[in-house]
């Protein structure tokens, strides 16, 4: 492992912890995205997205501590990112546009921490 690798998966999985707080509830999910979420079923299905940000933040701050679960960890930030780049194109509110360039950052430097893992083995 190297210290740059490290220092992505624990900014990345960081930053894919905040969510966890709206598996609170509609206040929460407000302040993080900017929507008002009214139905129960749309916020079962935010509610339960937030937890699985904190399953998959804690698995990348694993990455950066165990070796065995760096690469996968990489991987999963890598497509949890780009997934999103990939579907908030369009228009969407500011809260949901600050996520998207974000995940756009965070994409670029999990790609870089994937290609350095990957060329030094």
């Amino acid at each position: 492992m190297t210290v740059f690798v490290d220092v992505v998966l624990v900014i990345a999985g960081g930053m894919h912890l905040l969510p966890v707080v709206g598996a609170a509830g509609g206040p929460a999910l407000n302040r993080l995205y900017g929507v008002d979420v009214r139905g129960p079923n749309e916020l079962l299905l935010l509610r339960h997205r937030a937890l699985l940000f904190g399953i998959l933040g804690a698995l990348m701050i694993a990455g950066a501590v165990d070796s065995d679960v760096e690469l996968p960890a990489l991987i999963a930030g890598l497509v949890s990112t780009l997934s999103f780049v990939i579907l908030a194109r369009g228009e969407h509110n500011e809260a949901l546009r600050r996520v998207a360039n974000l995940d756009i950052l965070l994409a670029a430097g999990l790609a870089v921490a994937l290609a350095w893992r990957v060329a030094a083995g």
